[in-house]
C-alpha cells in the first residue's frame, strides 16, 4: 500500500520560482495521512542518486514529477 509520495521540482535553466503547487499538493497529501517529500532539484541539483537510493529502500512510495513548460 502506498503510503509516501516523493514530489520532484525537475532542473530546469530560466527564472527559479517558489514550487506553490507542489507544496499545495503535499498538503493535500498530508490532509488525507500521507507522507509527502519534495525534492528540489534547482537548490540541489547532484542529488539524483539521494533520489534513487530512497526509493529503493522505501517500496511503498510513488514518485511524482513537477513538469512546466515554462521552465524549459
Amino acid at each position: 500500500m502506498i503510503n509516501k509520495v516523493i514530489l520532484i521540482r525537475p532542473h530546469a535553466r530560466g527564472k527559479v520560482e517558489f514550487p506553490f503547487a507542489l507544496l499545495y499538493l503535499a498538503t493535500a497529501l498530508k490532509q488525507n495521512n500521507f507522507l509527502s517529500e519534495i525534492i528540489d532539484f534547482h537548490l540541489n541539483p547532484g542529488s539524483e542518486n539521494d533520489l534513487f537510493n530512497q526509493v529503493k529502500r522505501d517500496s511503498d512510495c510513488i514518485v511524482g514529477i513537477s513538469a512546466l513548460s515554462g521552465s524549459y
